[in-house]
């Protein structure tokens, strides 16, 4: 899956559960995996624009 679980209808509450639970340096890794320029927010903050940009 490109985006991964965190996104997925079926696995992402539960991803995002454990994601609010984890010790703190597990936490920060997997926020750092979210956040980074090639992350799953990243990822999908560019489709969002080229999606509002082919829309205009």
């Amino acid at each position: 899956m490109l985006l991964g679980e965190q996104i997925d209808k079926r696995r992402g509450p539960e991803w995002w559960r454990t994601f609010a639970t984890m010790d703190r340096a597990e936490f920060e890794r997997e926020a750092e995996d979210l956040l980074n320029p090639d992350g799953v927010l990243a990822i999908l903050r560019r489709a969002a624009a080229a999606v509002g940009d082919a829309t205009r």
